[in-house]
């Protein structure tokens, strides 16, 4: 499980995909929070790049290692 920080969430979602860019999983983050927990259990080991986009169209994107 993975928790990922980010700003108020509002009207926004997490998407994780693997290193090829295919989504795997998508997330709406609760309004009013600022972190979310990811349950990464079922992920192969790998690399996989997580997504954040607000409503106002940013997007912030990190690297993951699945181990």
């Amino acid at each position: 499980e993975v928790t990922i920080q980010h700003p108020t969430a509002g009207d926004a979602k997490i998407e994780i995909s693997s290193a090829d860019g295919e989504p795997i999983k998508i997330l709406f983050p609760s309004p009013d929070t600022q972190q979310t927990m990811v349950d990464l259990s079922s992920l192969k080991t790998g690399f996989y790049f997580v997504r954040y986009k607000n409503s106002s169209g940013i997007i912030e994107t990190a690297k993951i290692v699945k181990q």
